[in-house]
């Protein structure tokens, strides 16, 4: 139509003399462009039916499976809107998954590690914000004991978390005490097991074991410190 007489209309808009036609489609359906003769306007414009299919993209949601942060070791499932056609799952900046499939499992993503995706419908795509992995960092499990004879007092290296469960390694019932004491006159001369176990506010579960040789708390100094002589 260049440099013709010549005007086009979309869908009855007002006519415009421009031949290339640009305009921004926002549902799939069929437009009618209207060629109209300018120089002869008793001639019926041309109607041009163009079917225009438009794939939508909303606003892409990624999430994880679990809010706050996750334990060392944990498997984080990923997942994106599951109405899309295409998905590529960055982590770090590297592509790591690419399909159909809208979740993505990491087991080995360390703290503040990131991953974002791209999605993609019919000829649209578009990126979903990043997310930076929160994950706990390993407790201290150290603990340190006072003995006074055959009592035993232990103390977490930490202190102020949700549980601790104590195993005496003896047999006895377990303590739930932040720092109990526990008596092992029947044990003595023996080397026994002490477990601590420790959850976190994230619901994080950390254990440490620690063998301790236990002396003969019958010794002649004992004897001597509760002011008793033995004689041959």
């Amino acid at each position: 139509l260049k440099d013709k007489k010549y005007s086009l209309s979309i869908n009855n808009s007002l006519p415009f003399l421009d031949t290339l036609i640009t305009f921004n489609p926002t549902i799939t359906t069929s437009y009618t462009i209207a060629v109209t003769d300018s120089s002869n306007l008793v001639c019926p414009a041309k109607e041009i039916v163009v079917p225009v299919n438009v794939d939508r993209i909303g606003d892409i949601e990624l999430k994880t499976d679990k809010s706050g942060a996750y334990c060392p070791g944990d498997k984080i499932i990923f997942s994106a809107n599951d109405s899309l056609d295409y998905f590529e799952f960055y982590w770090n900046t590297n592509k790591v998954q690419s399909g159909g499939a809208n979740t993505y499992e990491n087991q080995v993503m360390a703290a503040g590690d990131s991953l974002y995706v791209i999605v993609n419908k019919g000829v649209c795509s578009d990126t979903s914000e990043t997310i930076y992995v929160n994950i706990e960092l390993a407790l201290d499990l150290s603990f340190t004991y006072i003995r006074d004879r055959s009592v035993y007092t232990f103390i977490p290296a930490i202190k102020g978390y949700p549980r601790y469960t104590w195993d005496f390694g003896d047999g006895s019932a377990f303590s739930n005490l932040e720092s109990p004491t526990h008596d092992y006159a029947s044990s003595e001369s023996k080397n026994i097991k002490v477990n601590l176990e420790i959850e976190s506010v994230n619901a994080c579960v950390y254990n440490q074991e620690e063998t301790i040789a236990l002396p003969a708390f019958s010794s002649i100094s004992d004897f001597a410190s509760l002011g008793l002589t033995l004689y041959p």
